[in-house]
Order: structure tokens, then sequence, then C-alpha cells
């Protein structure tokens, strides 16, 4: 007996929309800054979810990088409100962790907002988890505290 993947992506596709609309949802998140290492902290590696968390800087190189696509699944990064990056399967369409996107729309701040959803099947059952980042960026230069 052959069962349609279609309910279980589209009851996905419904959580998802959910967490882009519940920005204080849990959710694994992590975003890597600025490069991978074994010891997080002290490479600068930050668990970041907090819209009113200390504001990191904008990219000069474009680069946004995350620890890679490794489910299946639909991805999407915003600036603001304005969609920079996006993909119906971000696992083939972006391999590898740096992700290049277009910064200009952030100015002086904004808040970058990046949303994965994960799908795998596995033994015929499908499971799915969400990944999720909000973080605040700045042109300021960080205060010597903040280096």
């Amino acid at each position: 007996m052959v069962h349609s993947v279609l309910p279980t992506l589209a009851a996905a596709s419904a959580h998802c929309s959910m967490a882009l609309l519940a920005p204080a949802a849990l959710a694994h998140q992590i975003v890597l800054n600025p490069l991978p290492g074994l010891d997080d902290r002290r490479q600068g590696h930050q668990r970041l979810t907090d819209p009113e968390g200390t504001p990191r800087p904008i990219p000069s190189k474009r680069i946004f990088r995350t620890t890679g696509y490794t489910h299946n699944g639909p991805c999407a990064v915003y600036l603001n409100k304005k969609l920079v990056l996006d993909g119906e399967d971000c696992h083939t369409q972006y391999p590898g962790k740096d992700h290049i996107i277009d910064y200009s729309s952030c100015k002086q701040k904004c808040l970058l907002r990046w949303y994965w959803l994960g799908i795998r099947q596995i033994k015929g059952i499908v499971s799915w988890q969400v990944y999720k980042a909000i973080i605040p960026l700045t042109a300021e230069k960080p205060s010597s505290k903040e280096k």
C-alpha cells in the first residue's frame, strides 16, 4: 500500500507558516558567527533568537552562515520584512554553510530572520523540525566591551 506524503507536507507547511508568524516559538536555533569550530562560545558562535538582543555588525562580505542544510525542506531569510533568500528545498539548492545575501536593504539597523523546515522520512515515517534564528543587525561598530 502506497501512502501519499502530500497530507504530511501540507501539515508541515502550515506549521512552518505558524513558525513565521510566531517568532517566539521554541525551535532549533543555530547561526554561526564567524567561523565554525569545536568550542562554539570561544569561537564566537551563538544561539541567536532574541530580537532585543545585542545587535551584531552587518556583514561586509554579504555572507550569511548556517550549520548547513542537512534535511530537505524549505527555508527563508528576511531582513526586516524583505525576503532576501528562499528555497523550496534548501538542502539541494544551498549546499554548504555560506550563503550570499544582499544586505543593502539593511541601512543602519535591521532584524534578520532565518527559518528552515527540515523534513525527513525514516522507515516510512515523515518527521519535520523547525529551525530559526532572529538576529538584530547594526551598521554601528561594536564597543570595546562587545569585541
